[in-house]
Parts: structure tokens; C-alpha cells; sequence
């Protein structure tokens, strides 16, 4: 009789124990895990799962800086409220069969001619083959992929303060592999 008391109280206790560890035991796991969303583009013809505290930027059409096939995110950064320390885009256009991977990139580039350092090398996503550049100006870094994907050519971005490069490159990484093309169905050509 005393068995089938102390049972149960046992296992009450052991489970209100586990239920008191659970915040400590999740507040050491890797929190992008916890705080990522997908952005489904299905204009321009992707996915991807982004930092849920990355915002993405509304730029008016009548701005210098608005390209109908580039959308943007403000990196938020997490030490001060209302701050942000960079900028992520996606560029997608028509694949070209013309332009290779360095083609891609350099287009891109020129845009940006302050690099003062670079890094460029072979890589290989699931979305497919890449270019991608490890860059860096005076005071911020840059990380550029150029990927043709089956039906659309992209540029992947990302600009950041180089002291944050150790910490926002693997979450460029992580990013990175989420991409995946939206392929139209053979025949669409919308």
C-alpha cells in the first residue's frame, strides 16, 4: 500500500524537477534554431529561412536604391534597440546562359568598387554551384555568393561590421544552404 503511494510521488517529483531544468537546458541551445522564419518569394522565385529579428526593407519604387528584382533585410543588432549593423539581399533575374558565375559576381561588384580585400572561391550549395567572395573595405566586410540555379540567375549579400564577421558569417552559412529556387513547372511562362 505504501508501494503504490511513494510511486507516484516519485515520479511527480521527477517530473516537476525536469519541468524546473527545461528553460536552463533550452536557454544553452543554439537560439537560431528557435528564432528563424521562411520568406517565400514566389515573384522572384525562392525560399529562404532568415534571423526572425532580421526586417525586411520596404524601398520605395521611386527611390535610387529600388531594383524591382532585389529584396532586402536590416541585420538587427541584438545589443542596441533600433539599430541595425547591415544589410542582406537577394538578387534574382532570368538565368542567362551567357553569363558565367564570375560573370555574376563582378556585375555585382561593380557596383561596390571599395573593396580593398578579397577572397574568392569554388562552393556548392543544394540550391547549386556557386561563386562566393569573402570581402572587406575600411571599416565592414562582405560576403557575396553568385549561384545559377536552374531558371534563375541569384546574388546572395551580405554586408556587416568586420568585429561582427565571426558572429554573422555562420548564420550567412546556415542561410545559405536554406535557399532553395522555385522552379516554374515545364511550360509556365509566368
Amino acid at each position: 500500500m505504501l508501494r503504490r503511494r511513494i510511486l507516484p510521488t516519485i515520479v511527480l517529483l521527477a517530473t516537476l524537477m525536469l519541468s524546473a531544468c527545461a528553460p536552463s537546458i533550452l536557454s544553452k541551445q543554439n537560439s537560431s534554431n528557435f528564432k528563424e522564419q521562411l520568406y517565400i518569394d514566389a515573384r522572384l522565385y525562392f525560399a529562404i529561412k532568415h534571423p526572425l529579428d532580421w526586417q525586411l526593407q520596404a524601398i520605395p519604387v521611386s527611390s535610387p536604391g529600388y531594383r524591382a528584382d532585389t529584396v532586402a533585410w536590416a541585420v538587427k543588432d541584438l545589443m542596441h534597440e533600433n539599430s541595425s549593423v547591415g544589410t542582406f539581399l537577394i538578387r534574382s533575374t532570368e538565368a542567362d546562359g551567357q553569363k558565367t558565375l564570375p560573370d555574376l559576381l563582378s556585375g555585382f561588384l561593380a557596383t561596390r568598387p571599395e573593396l580593398k580585400s578579397s577572397q574568392i572561391e569554388n562552393v556548392e550549395y543544394p540550391a547549386g554551384k556557386a561563386l562566393k567572395l569573402l570581402g572587406h573595405d575600411t571599416d565592414s566586410g562582405h560576403t557575396t555568393i553568385a549561384l545559377k540555379g536552374r531558371q534563375r540567375d541569384f546574388i546572395i549579400s551580405l554586408d556587416f561590421p568586420t568585429d561582427r564577421f565571426d558572429e554573422l558569417l555562420p548564420i550567412f552559412e546556415e542561410m545559405v544552404a536554406s535557399f532553395v529556387e522555385i522552379v516554374r513547372p515545364a511550360g509556365d511562362k509566368n
